[in-house]
């Protein structure tokens, strides 16, 4: 999968099959309409492309700057790698700013996607609105595929649970801690990556050492306050565990962290990266009476974790304590 960073770099391809959108989450909804657009590359032959079409930053950091409660789920490097394999031939990240969102959607198929990029396919999702004043109605799309020559396919929502998945939707879900009911939407666990900072050593000392996960992209997401099952992706190898989010207020200062405790890993994680993937939430955060309550209750809690990281994945067997490292 290529992956252009201009339209000049994309050139013209007028067999193109393309569909185009912010695709934040990667969700199964879009999964089905990129599945649809690579079928019909296939049909068309070895000399056509299929080319996903996305922008950067999200159109919402443009046209809603004063949002400040606005996140990605997925950031431009989070989500160019979920995008590998999926068949998809290129992806052409447009830069979005104030002049494009100005732009009306008939300018955008005209100029953009016909003259510049070349179309014989375009694929949208069912209620999908783009350009100024979401004048890219499947309407308006249809008609211009029969003056330019480009046929459009409108997907269907994937619904879960009788409901429509949306990013929207996934956001409310995780905002509320509701990762695995998010997980099934996104088709896959939600991730979170960062790298492992210093932290105050608390956990070691009460035998549950923690790795302080700083997040690598300050627009990302982070799910509501909780603890959590988490697997994590770490030195190649995934790793069971738990994962907290919040100010820890029985032994914390106040500030916001995500701390993660992985099972058996032992030694010195300091500076490391690691992706966190977010199964299910087992419980609100606590504040406890002393240290011993406390835990009484994390040990219910890794009970927990393994229960619900074996209904979803089948769990890590024979994890071998004695070669691996342990978060600090």
């Amino acid at each position: 999968m290529k992956v252009y960073r201009t339209l000049e770099d994309a050139g013209r391809n007028p067999d193109t099959c393309a569909t185009v959108g912010a695709f934040d989450g990667l969700h199964v909804g879009h999964v089905k309409i990129i599945e649809t657009l690579v079928r019909e590359r296939q049909k068309l032959g070895r000399h056509a492309r299929s080319l996903l079409v996305t922008f950067d930053p999200h159109p919402q950091f443009i046209l809603n700057p004063a949002r400040a409660d606005f996140r990605l789920l997925t950031p431009l490097a989070e989500k160019l790698e979920l995008l590998e394999g999926r068949g998809l031939d290129g992806v052409l990240v447009l830069p979005f700013t104030r002049d494009l969102a100005d732009r009306d959607a008939e300018f955008f198929v005209r100029d953009i996607l016909v003259k510049k990029v070349g179309l014989a396919f375009l694929a949208v999702g069912t209620g999908h609105h783009f350009g100024k004043d979401r004048t890219g109605t499947p309407a308006l799309l249809e008609n211009l595929g029969r003056e330019l020559d480009f046929r459009i396919r409108s997907v269907g929502h994937e619904t879960v649970d009788g409901r429509p998945v949306s990013s929207t939707r996934i956001r409310q879900l995780l905002l509320k801690g509701g990762a695995e009911e998010a997980g099934r939407l996104l088709g896959r666990p939600y991730r979170i990556s960062g790298r492992v900072m210093r932290g105050r050593r608390i956990g070691t000392a009460l035998g549950y050492p923690t790795a302080n996960v700083e997040v690598s992209d300050a627009r990302k997401l982070v799910p509501g306050d909780g603890v959590y099952a988490v697997q994590a992706l770490f030195e190649g190898r995934r790793w069971d565990g738990m994962g907290y989010i919040g100010s820890a207020p029985t032994v914390g200062n106040g500030d916001r962290r995500i701390e993660i405790h992985l099972f058996g890993l032992k030694g010195e994680l300091y500076d490391h990266p690691m992706v966190i993937e977010w199964i299910g939430r087992i419980r609100d955060e606590i504040r406890f009476p002393s240290p011993k309550a406390m835990l009484e209750r994390i040990s219910k809690d890794k009970q927990e974790a393994l229960r619900l990281i074996n209904a979803y994945h089948g769990g890590m067997n024979g994890i071998d304590e004695g070669k691996n490292s342990r978060a600090d």
